[in-house]
Formats: C-alpha cells, structure tokens, sequence
C-alpha cells in the first residue's frame, strides 16, 4: 500500500526534481516506509539519467511496506533493461500464480514483490495485463520504449486515483494533495461538482471538486503520449458483467449456490492474508465483518486480532455484538469505549484526511478503529461491499413499496406530504418509539425523523429514477436549488442516472444494488475506508469485493439476496455454518455518531463558526436564507437537518483549508 503521483507533459514546459518531490511527500501517511522518484526529460534521450533536475515525465511513490520489506521492493521499478517503469498502490493477491507463469516464460525476479510482477507482466501482454489482476489497485506505468504512460484502476475502485488535464499540462495522484504540489495545478472550485456533492454527499466519479480535475473511473485506464493523445478505455464494466451474468445462477439449488459462495469467499480472504507484516479485522459485530472474520480465523492457525470501538449511546453503539462474535470465534479482540469528546476531536482533521468535500459523518468512527488498529496491525480486513451485493440496504425494501406510489395521483401525493409536514420530528421520534416494540423488525428503522423527511419527499417525485436521489441523498432538488441558485440541476450522464437506465428489464432491487455498486460504494463507502486507514497508514483490504466475488453476486437470481423479507440471504446461511444465528439476527445497524443532537450542544459553535451570514455571503456559493433556514430549524427542533449541515460544514471546513 502506498502513495503514488506523478507527471506527464505534453507541452513546452518542465517540472523541476523539487515540485515532483512535494507532490511525493504530501502522500507520505499513505507510505511512511520509503520514498523513490524517476524524473526525465523524455523527448530527449536520457542516457540512463533517471534523476534529471527537470522533466517532461515523473512518477513519485511513498511505501508502506506490506509484501517483501527490503530494498528490493522500492519503488518506482523497473525491468532489467530500464524501459519499463511501474508506480504502484495496493496489492495483487494473485501475484504468485502470474509470476510463476512469467517465469516459466523465461523472465527471472530480483524481488519478492508484487510490483515486479506487473512489470514483467506489462512487458509479455501489455496493458491487457490489468485483466489477469485479481486486486486492489491504482498505478502507473511508464513505457519508455514507446514514449507511452498508462494509468489504471482496479475494477471495483477500492484504490484512488485522480488526475489533472489541463493544456498539455497532466499530473495524476492519489490524493488531490499531491495535485495541489503540481506547479501548473489551478485549483478552482466546479460549482457543478459542488452541486453534485450537496445532493449526494461526496463529489461522484468521474468529477472532483476542482475543474479540470477527475477521477479515473474503477475498471478503466488512461494512455498518454508526449504528443498530446489521451484517451480513456474499460476493462471491465460492472453493467456490462450484470447484462451477461444475470441469470446465470438460475439453474443453481440453493445448496449448490451456499457451496460456490462459501469456496470463492475462503478463496478471497486467504489471499488477503497474504503479507509478511501483522493483520486483523475491522469487526462490527454485522454479517459482513463476522462473515470475514469468521473465514480468516478458519484458515488461521492460531488466534486472529479483531478491533471494534463502541460508543455509550446505545443506539449507535454495536460493540457488544462484535465482542460475542470474537468470543465465540475465539479471537484476540481488542476494543476502545469512545468518549463524544475524543469523537469530536476527530473533525477539525476530517478535511486533512478526505482532501476534498466529503459528508458521511461515520468517516469520524471508521477512523477511529482505523486507529485502534494501527496499534497493533499493519493490515486490517473488511466486511464492505456486502449490502451492495446482497441486498443489504433497508431503503431497497422501502424502495420497492415506494414504487407503489406511482399509481397515486401526483397531487394527492403531494397534498398529502404537506399534512404530515406539520408533525414536528420530535412528535415522530417520540410516536416511532411507541410502537417500534410492535413493528415487525424488517420495517424497523433508525433516524426516524430524518427519514420520515425523507418520506414527504418521495411522495411528491414525478418518477422513480427521481425517487431514489431523494432516498439516498440529503437534498431534495427544489431545496438544492434555493441554496444554489442559477445551477441547472443534476447532471443525468453520471454514473447514477446512466446505471439506473442501462439494465430497464432488471428487478428494481436488482437495479438499485447496481446502481449503488458504482456510484455509493466507490465514491461514499470505499473513499471513506480508504482516507480513514490511509491518514494512519493502515492498509484495508475487502474480501467480499474480489472480482470473482462480484461476478458470482451479479449472477445470482434475487431470491438468494432476499427472500421473505429476509436480506442477505444467502450470506446470512453462510454465516450460520460459522456462528450461532443468535449473535447476529437482528436489524440492521448503522456504523455512526449522533452528530444531530452533537450539532444542538456541544458542536453548535460550528454553526455559528462556519455557518454564519457573514461568512456564507462573502463566499458567495450558497444563498444565506436557505443556509439560515435549515440551521434554525434544526436548532429549534422544528425539523432534523443532520446530514444537509453536516454536508454544509464539510465543506467550509475543507474551504478553509484547501479551497
């Protein structure tokens, strides 16, 4: 695991060895371990001068020290010949069985590492390469026989990667700190981005917050060329796997779909214990993170670690459940009772570790076990990518009811949204928990009055592809744009309104686990645990996110995601042959803080800090009476506005900072 960044200049200017260097160690918590750089000005012949004072191309690399930790594994690297040259982040799990094929094709290794292996594999079949990798990666390679550089992202987009395009000046990085060290990166905010973000709350790929500024999309690569080409290409596509996939595990029985599922995951996860340094899980107590643990201590000899953080609000604390599933697995569990003010102390730092506008406030817990971690690891496991996969989300089940609406007279609906917007949320909160005790646990939810806002916002949308925005984002349109007047509203090319489009025969549940495997889970759930484990150098794998692992889910018929109401289905069998059911069976719980009532007490000086009319107008983004509403609402108790202040806050506080 590591930072990598670098350059590529297709006009008449240079970079010095200094600024590539910058941009190197403004990473440096991705990769404390070592640093490398290889600058050269490739339009002429270098000589074998790899560390010229100035360059037309540039690959800077911070290594954290996961597989072969001597010298050998420094980075950059190349072949013997010097021509080819790899920067490299994340981890090829299947490393061993191409080498093996390499080496029988007569290369010969110097080193233990995964990178060399991409660099020999580059050298026998190109770019086409990146199809043999099974793992989680973003890197670059330079071929300097053909004057070429390619950069790539794994298919799922577990690893980051954004570039920089601007009149033949290009640079690339895995954070946007090390663009922001580029000498001829002009960092201005793209209020279409800034839209985006407020609807959903983080930038969607392929923008990022600045012009002229993306990220690389998961499953694709980039080839450039000292002449000015460009041009961007897929090698694999989640929609176009569904579309071929889709009913290809129709003819499987039950059993025989709970055997492949149990044999690809204990596949997936002994190759994520691949590592010559300490490893543990990040354990919640969920299905996901028990279902990886529960695997790994399987194929352990000998007691894994697990860490999990808990909270004393009860609603949000889940420590208890994780430390019934270390019990009975028998690991060696490690676990940290977090005060709301250590969890607070958190946030002033949020902007350092997501380098752009990002408001999912469970990035506050996820660094935090992050954290816990490190002390004792160097390599955590995750539970990720399960909902998306097996239809985990409590808002599908809601979804399909709500697609019942349709059928409703429009204004009905909206009529009868406007009637129940007179109940005030403490009225809901205080009515919910008089009956929560009767209702069936699938209907059970948590942050009832902010999804019962949402609710009153379903009711008047005009169509489902409408309907789903509103359920997972913090904005409705009308109200998004009264804080940011003169924006035409969403952008319907992005990955969220294109995937919902690009499968119409699909069961709805089936599209919208889609739809969030390429929008929500790479761009919310993955950048959070990667900027989470990266600001304290702790590198996360995800097992239920190995490709072979998608594929299989993608093929599977919905009745083994969910069936009578029950969700996961098939995960939930699988991990019913690992623990006793009664340690998980119950509703599902969300990884968060309670950052509303935070925001009334003991964080209002934020509010008034970041949220005031002095402030808000001299900037110039957001149209102060909306901003004033929303603050004074949630003040008084009149609605929640959680999510749209904490949105709101995140990015003044990264405003501040980098803006």
């Amino acid at each position: 695991m590591c930072g990598i960044a670098g350059f590529l200049q297709q006009n008449n200017n240079t970079v010095g060895l200094e600024a590539l260097r910058r941009m190197g160690r403004s990473l440096k918590h991705r990769g404390p371990d070592d640093e490398g750089l290889f600058i050269v000005d490739a339009r002429r012949d270098h000589q074998g001068d790899f560390m010229q004072s100035q360059g037309t191309v540039g690959l800077a690399q911070q290594r954290l020290s996961i597989l072969d930790l001597s010298p050998k594994g420094h980075q950059p690297m190349s072949d013997q010949a010097r021509e080819t040259w790899v920067n490299f982040n994340g981890e090829i799990y299947n490393f061993w069985e191409i080498r093996r094929e390499l080496e029988d094709l007569g290369y010969c290794f110097q080193s233990r590492s995964d990178t060399e292996v991409i660099v020999y594999a580059y050298r026998q079949w190109g770019i086409a390469c990146l199809e043999r990798f099974n793992g989680m990666f973003a890197l670059s390679i330079w071929d300097g026989r053909r004057k070429k550089l390619y950069l790539a992202r794994d298919r799922l987009g577990i690893k980051p990667l954004y570039y920089y395009y601007q009149e033949g000046n290009f640079a690339f990085g895995s954070e946007l700190k090390a663009l922001r060290e580029y000498p001829y990166f002009e960092a201005e905010i793209d209020l279409e981005s800034l839209y985006d973000y407020l609807q959903f709350q983080y930038v969607p790929t392929p923008r990022a917050i600045y012009r002229n500024t993306y990220k690389l999309t998961p499953g694709h690569y980039l080839a450039l060329d000292l002449a000015g080409g460009l041009e961007e290409r897929c090698y694999w596509d989640p929609i176009e796997r569904f579309r071929s996939l889709s009913g290809a595990g129709q003819q499987l029985s039950e059993a025989e779909a709970l055997a492949q599922l149990e044999e690809l995951l204990q596949s997936s996860v002994r190759y994520r214990m691949i590592s010559d340094v300490p490893l543990g899980v990040l354990l919640s107590g969920g299905i996901d993170s028990s279902t990886v643990a529960a695997l790994m201590q399987r194929l352990s000899d000998r007691p894994i670690q697990t860490f999990s953080i808990g909270f004393s609000e009860a609603s949000y604390n889940e420590a208890h459940h994780a430390q019934a599933i270390a019990r009975h697995l028998g690991t060696e569990h490690h676990e940290l009772y977090v005060s709301p003010r250590e969890a607070q102390s958190v946030i002033p730092q949020l902007p350092l570790f997501y380098d752009e506008p990002f408001a999912d406030s469970s990035a506050i817990p996820t660094y935090l076990v992050a954290k816990l971690a490190r002390g004792q690891v160097k390599v955590a496991l995750s539970g990720d990518g399960g909902d998306e996969l097996f239809c985990g989300y409590t808002r599908y089940d809601w979804m399909r009811r709500f697609a019942g609406l349709g059928r409703v007279p429009r204004p009905l609906r909206q009529g009868l949204a406007g009637a129940l917007g007179v109940f005030p949320p403490k009225l809901v909160e205080q009515a919910y928990r008089l009956v929560r005790p009767i209702t069936p646990e699938k209907l059970r939810v948590s942050n009832v009055a902010e999804k019962f806002a949402k609710f009153r916002g379903v009711l008047g949308s005009r169509e489902l592809i409408e309907l789903y925005p509103i359920t997972v984002g913090i904005w409705n349109r009308p109200e998004l744009e009264a804080l940011l007047p003169g924006r035409d509203g969403p952008d319907e090319q992005l990955a969220f309104y294109r995937a919902f489009r690009a499968v119409p025969q699909a069961e709805l549940m089936s599209k919208l686990m889609l739809v969030d495997l390429v929008t929500y889970l790479v761009d919310d759930i993955l950048t959070k645990v990667d900027r989470a484990s990266m600001a304290v150098s702790l590198e996360a794998r995800v097992p239920l996110l190995d490709h072979r692992v998608v594929e299989f889910a993608l093929g599977l018929p919905l009745a083994y995601k969910h069936r009578q109401g029950i969700q996961k289905y098939l995960l939930k069998k699988l991990l019913a042959k690992l623990v006793p059911p009664e340690l998980f069976r119950r509703p599902k719980q969300g990884f968060g803080v309670p950052l509303g009532d935070w925001l009334r007490h003991d964080l209002k000086y934020l509010l008034d800090e970041y949220l005031n009319r002095s402030r808000i107008e001299r900037e110039g983004f957001f149209a102060w009476p909306a901003v004033e509403r929303v603050v004074r609402e949630h003040l008084s108790g009149k609605r929640v506005h959680t999510g749209r202040l904490w949105a709101l806050l995140s990015f003044e506080m990264w405003q501040e900072k980098y803006g």
